[in-house]
């Protein structure tokens, strides 16, 4: 171990007396304050970097500088110095202003402009059938508008809500191209889908004002229009075009981030589901999107888990209990225990427990 040397007191108060009587006149400025006193206190001009003039106001600035850090004077204006003087902290709370508190929000609100949800009103969608409903019905939306309005497509889809299940004609068959993953959408006659993409641009367009007066006029909660938006919704179901020409709508590219974006957006309205930034990365075909956005909940306990398994619970062999299995299961199983129960009453012996006790309830 290393010895410290000891220092006598009187060292210690001689060395603290000489620190303190000697005047600290340096003083730090930054190089960008620098900058900025140094050019506010020169008048603007036009001449050369190198002229006579220039060199003048440098050694200017430069004289101001070793004053200044010789503590003599400063490098800023008087009447920022003087206002700095004005300041008086607050020794109190009255007259401060309140900011992010229950009061502050309450004294925010303005009758004439009620709040309006961005997403879905009631509880975010768990069915899955439901989620994957509402998820073709989105990429439905996006890509009709799209190719109805290729330029403005956009725009016209960035200030809807949620739909109504009238507005998609029955008979839309939904599937991609095996070569270059696009969507490939058929409905029943060409008829049908002018209507379609006429019908929804109005939707777009009116939806949310009609929503707003409906919902006023007949004086319905807003839980219960969304709730019997939920209903009529429904009774509509895709049919999935998967044949020899076509493959499935999992496989449906979604490598355009605008369209990416619109759909995850309009599927956020209809399920109330968010897709976290890794997963909208992630998300580039309509199957790795189903995925981010329906998990099935994993069960509590491993006996659920084993047993949800078929193949594990189809193994002759093997049986999965919920419960510990003890030698009193195995022996009732067979038959046995009622016979060793009653051998064990005989005798005097008793068959679970200690004698004179009670299993739980304490001493008899």
């Amino acid at each position: 171990m290393r010895r410290i040397p000891k220092i006598y007191e009187p060292v210690i108060d001689a060395a603290i007396g000489r620190i303190a009587g000697q005047r600290h006149v340096s003083k730090y400025v930054c190089k960008r304050c620098l900058r900025h006193g140094s050019s506010s206190q020169l008048p603007p001009t036009s001449t050369a970097r190198f002229s006579t003039s220039a060199a003048s106001s440098a050694a200017l600035g430069m004289d101001k500088f070793s004053s200044a850090m010789k503590g003599e004077t400063s490098m800023f204006d008087g009447k920022a110095e003087q206002n700095e003087t004005d300041f008086k902290p607050a020794e109190t709370w009255e007259g401060l202003e309140w900011v992010g508190t229950r009061q502050w929000y309450e004294q925010q609100k303005r009758p004439s402009k009620p709040f309006q949800g961005y997403g879905r009103i009631t509880a975010p969608l768990k069915d899955r059938i439901k989620i994957r409903d509402e998820l073709l019905k989105a990429i439905v939306e996006v890509f009709t508008i799209k190719k109805a309005a290729p330029d403005a497509w956009k725009t016209r889809l960035r200030q809807a809500t949620v739909d109504d299940a009238e507005l998609f004609p029955r008979g839309i068959r939904i599937g991609s191209d095996p070569h270059t993953k696009e969507l490939v959408l058929e409905f029943e006659n060409g008829e049908v889908e002018k209507q379609f993409s006429d019908h929804l641009q109005r939707t777009i367009n009116s939806e949310s004002q009609r929503a707003r007066e409906e919902i006023s006029d007949t004086g319905s909660s807003t839980a219960e229009a969304a709730q019997a938006t939920q209903s009529s919704s429904e009774d509509f179901a895709f049919a999935d075009l998967r044949s020899e020409s076509y493959g499935k709508w999992s496989s449906i590219s979604l490598e355009d981030l605008g369209v990416r974006f619109a759909i995850a957006r309009r599927v956020q309205q209809r399920t109330g589901i968010r897709l976290t930034d890794p997963q909208f990365t992630h998300a580039t075909t309509a199957g790795a999107m189903f995925n981010h956005l329906w998990k099935p909940e994993k069960p509590k306990k491993l006996a659920e888990r084993l047993m949800s398994n078929e193949e594990l619970a189809n193994l002759p062999n093997v049986k999965i209990a919920d419960h510990r299995i003890t030698f009193v299961h195995r022996e009732r199983e067979v038959g046995r225990w009622k016979v060793i129960e009653e051998e064990l009453n005989e005798r005097g012996i008793p068959a679970l427990g200690t004698p004179g006790f009670k299993k739980r309830s304490g001493k008899v």
